[in-house]
């Protein structure tokens, strides 16, 4: 009905087809000869290439100058991480802290400049333990400076046992380097005083006394057929809360409260609000209970009250 349209189609498709083998020929005779820039130009030719019909890529006559380019480019990237960690100075030569930052950069770089390459390429870098090594040197060198600033973001934006900890792996020579200390162990005083300010209540039928002497008035019975530990000691006889059992105490200042009761997943009344043993592993934690007076009562079923544990909140 149409003759000679399948000749048109056919000639069509040779045609686009020339066209693209010689769009590949043309971008691969683009690169030229191999330098810094050429990594664009390699790609475009290779990925252009890949996108050729099976049946075309035989026909594109250039195509060892793109394999040769690959290879030149590979070679260059290995050639230049080569000469910059020859150019690198050594970790000693730098002295203070913007020095020390300086040079740790420049071995920072040409690291992540390695972790590009592939396998085979990182195989032909032939000293990158000189850059490893010299950034572990460079950031023991800039340990002094790192404790200096974290002491100076002290308490909002530090943590001070963190800041204790770094401060402590400093040498003496070090140590010098670190300046005005003070605000840190102004702080670790703080910790310290805040720490012995823990009041532990044992509620043990053998001994109300470690309840009493807490500052807890304490008022039901104890359950002769139980017993619990704490921090390593056994003790007998638990509060049993009823109904009628009550326990009240008094806190100064706002206070995290960890209960321990006998009964996983029981739960107590804390000032009249009913509270859970919520991961049921026997304990109910209130991270912040106000000043002021408080109370412990049933809330339902019959657990043990073992021993009550106040810190800063």
């Amino acid at each position: 009905a149409y003759p000679g349209q399948r000749e048109k189609l056919s000639a069509a498709q040779s045609a686009y087809n020339d066209l693209s083998i010689r769009n590949v020929e043309n971008l691969i005779s683009a690169i030229g000869t191999v330098g810094d820039d050429s990594y664009p130009a390699i790609e475009a030719a290779r990925r252009a290439y890949d996108n050729l019909p099976a049946a075309l890529k035989d026909r594109v006559t250039n195509y060892s100058l793109l394999t040769s380019a690959e290879n030149d480019w590979a070679n260059r990237a290995v050639l230049a991480i080569n000469n910059q960690i020859g150019a690198l100075a050594a970790p000693s030569s730098a002295v203070g802290e913007t020095d020390i930052k300086a040079l740790l950069d420049s071995y920072n770089k040409v690291k992540s400049a390695y972790d590009k390459l592939t396998p085979e390429q990182q195989s032909g870098v032939t000293d990158i333990n000189k850059v490893t090594s010299g950034i572990a040197q460079l950031e023991t060198a800039l340990a002094p400076y790192s404790v200096r600033d974290m002491i100076a973001a002290l308490p909002a934006k530090a943590d001070i046992k963190m800041t204790d900890a770094a401060a402590v792996k400093l040498t003496e020579t070090q140590k010098t380097l670190v300046g005005d200390i003070t605000k840190l162990t102004d702080a670790e005083d703080a910790i310290k005083e805040i720490s012995e300010q823990t009041t532990v209540a044992i509620f043990t039928g053998d001994n109300p006394a470690l309840a009493t002497g807490a500052g807890f008035t304490v008022s039901g019975k104890y359950n002769s057929k139980s017993s619990f530990e704490y921090n390593g000691t056994t003790y007998n006889s638990p509060l049993k809360m009823e109904s009628a059992t009550s326990v009240t105490f008094t806190t100064a200042t706002d206070k995290k409260i960890t209960i321990k009761i006998g009964t996983a997943g029981g739960q107590l009344k804390i000032d009249g609000t009913v509270y859970k043993d919520e991961d049921n592993d026997g304990f109910i934690v209130i991270d912040s209970l106000g000043a002021g007076n408080h109370s412990i009562t049933k809330a339902s079923g019959d657990p043990n009250l073992c021993y009550v544990l106040l810190e800063a909140a």
